[in-house]
């Protein structure tokens, strides 16, 4: 049985990066970039306005007031003027060129307009209200690194950039089946010894929310390793990775196992020491993964966000990354002797520097309400002694975690 660090290792290794594409602006959010980005023209692309007033040359920056004749008006999207001169200025607006000539933009506030005159106090200290040419990025700059995760924020610097396609990582195509006689699908009344599939809801969020894979659902596989093995080498055959929920235990229906041999695939390890999640299973066929996840919900997910989530973030171009943050424990908890230990909890800050994680109520893996119950999961190392509160923890904290709910009151102890 391998240790959770062991176990993470080797399922970065046998993660194939996929290649490159090209895919149109609209199509990238949550993409990663394949290439840096670099700066098409210099940004701004000239000397801009950053306020609404008038442009003065540097003859009118005398520290006293001076009374300036107003020639003209310059909008934003007119091509560049010449100033005119000593004696006068032009009015302006926020994002226009700056007319050639141009000291300072006085702000609209600071005028004393009459008729066509204005009358303007600038001293050489203050703020000249003039975005240089080239001073935010140089064409050929790069605005945005190689290995970036595309956002709302990244599509306002490469549309400013006149960026219209992107090259990224592909994403990695995925199959999400759940096993077991006893699971029926949603939109079925389950009968009194049947429960309704929720693993493959839970991976499918969790993929679709990170955005790192195209995920399709198979639906829910029978109890027959012959019935397995078609459905399984179907699965393969279509897709980079295969995520199975059930089926990977040590039950008489725990059939997972035998149909994957019967397919040839490699098991590169089966059984984690980490509760929960101690059944889950990596096995692969040429560049194909499958991972075996085990039935009960708060197991799946916690071996989702450990195991599957970093490998995909890897087949997609992204860099392994820290998903642990260090917090004080809001209560006491008992670890497992020889095992990892998860349990779900709020993660909050005490101070700017200091998070807190607060255990939420939990009764096992198979406690579907505590799922949405926390943002985090607290990592108990193994020990024998129990581990108090205000002691530091290492936390991992879910992909998108809800901060603003607060995390006093929440939770009962155990």
């Amino acid at each position: 049985m391998l240790g959770l660090d062991e176990a993470l290792e080797i399922v970065l290794s046998e993660s194939p990066r996929l290649g490159r594409e090209r895919v149109p602006l609209e199509a990238s959010l949550g993409r990663v970039l394949a290439r840096p980005v670099k700066a098409v023209r210099d940004l701004p692309p000239f000397d801009r306005a950053t306020m609404d007033g008038v442009a003065v040359a540097s003859s009118a920056i005398q520290g006293r007031p001076v009374s300036l004749k107003v020639s003209d008006t310059v909008l934003a999207g007119q091509p560049v003027k010449p100033h005119p001169g000593e004696g006068a200025c032009v009015k302006i607006m926020t994002g226009a060129i700056a007319p050639r000539g141009t000291a300072a933009v006085v702000p609209i506030e600071r005028c004393a307009f009459k008729e066509e005159q204005v009358v303007v106090c600038l001293t050489g200290k203050e703020r000249t209200f003039v975005c240089p040419k080239g001073q935010d990025a140089r064409r050929g700059d790069v605005l945005i690194q190689a290995g970036t995760r595309i956002e709302a924020p990244h599509w306002t610097v490469l549309s400013y950039n006149g960026t219209k396609t992107v090259e990224v990582g592909r994403r990695p195509s995925v199959g999400v089946a759940s096993t077991g006689q006893e699971v029926v699908p949603l939109g079925l009344k389950p009968r009194p010894w049947q429960i309704a599939d929720c693993n493959s809801w839970t991976l499918q969020g969790l993929l679709d929310g990170a955005g790192m894979a195209a995920t399709a659902k198979l639906g829910i596989l029978p109890d027959d390793e012959t019935a397995l093995c078609e459905s399984i080498g179907k699965a393969l055959d279509e897709h980079e990775a295969v995520l199975l929920s059930g089926g990977v235990s040590m039950g008489e229906k725990d059939l997972v196992t035998n149909a994957l041999k019967r397919l040839g695939m490699k098991i590169l390890f089966h059984r984690v020491a980490m509760r929960p999640g101690k059944p889950f299973l990596l096995a692969k066929v040429g560049r194909r993964l499958l991972f075996g996840l085990p039935g009960n919900p708060f197991a799946v997910w916690v071996c989702a966000l450990l195991f599957v989530l970093p490998s995909l973030r890897r087949m997609a171009g992204m860099e392994p990354e820290s998903a642990r943050l260090r917090a004080k424990l809001g209560e006491e908890l008992m670890p497992e002797k020889a095992r990892t230990r998860f349990v779900p909890a709020w993660l909050t800050q005490e101070t700017t520097a200091q998070w807190v994680a607060l255990p939420t109520e939990y009764h096992g893996a198979g406690d579907v309400p505590s799922m949405s119950q926390g943002n985090a999961l607290v990592l108990l190392k193994p020990g024998d002694r129990k581990v108090r509160e205000g002691t530091t923890v290492d936390v991992v904290p879910y992909p998108r975690p809800f901060w603003g709910r607060q995390a006093i009151g929440v939770g009962n102890a155990r």
